[in-house]
């Protein structure tokens, strides 16, 4: 399956704003909840590399995957992309895209990934997130 990224609205059949209870029908596994930072703990489908991360009322805030997930946005397969390629596209669509030693955020159109390691642009990153507008709000 591949993970249709829709900016600021969620990623595939993942709705922004949608509670746990709902998620938690869309996967065939049950899943890992760990404390990450936030008030409600975030459920890890590990078959499907993906991570749903909740705010303080249990609705869907964002959505971050890792491999063995699919990802796309735009039109454009991102994971398991090349980092230095899904750079490169991504700072196409936003001129202000936020980046740092461990990856980067468009707050723009509301997707980012995480690498250990940014010089490393052969490799792909380790995640790719979306989230809904204001998330990162405060946390930073």
């Amino acid at each position: 399956m591949t993970w249709e990224i829709h900016s600021y609205e969620g990623a595939g059949q993942i709705v922004f704003g949608a509670q746990r209870e709902i998620i938690r029908k869309f996967f065939d596994e049950k899943p890992s909840a760990f404390e990450r930072g936030s008030t409600e703990p975030t459920d890890y489908f590990q078959a499907a590399g993906v991570f749903v991360i909740y705010d303080e009322n249990g609705a869907c805030a964002a959505v971050e995957f890792a491999s063995p997930a699919v990802v796309s946005w735009q039109n454009k397969q991102l994971f398991p992309l090349p980092l230095g390629e899904l750079l490169n596209f991504v700072r196409e669509q936003d001129a202000e895209l936020e980046e740092d030693e461990s990856g980067f955020t468009s707050y723009k159109n509301g997707v980012g990934c995480y690498t250990e390691d940014a010089e490393k642009l052969e490799e792909p990153a380790e995640t790719i997130i979306c989230f809904q507008r204001g998330y990162y709000d405060g946390l930073t």
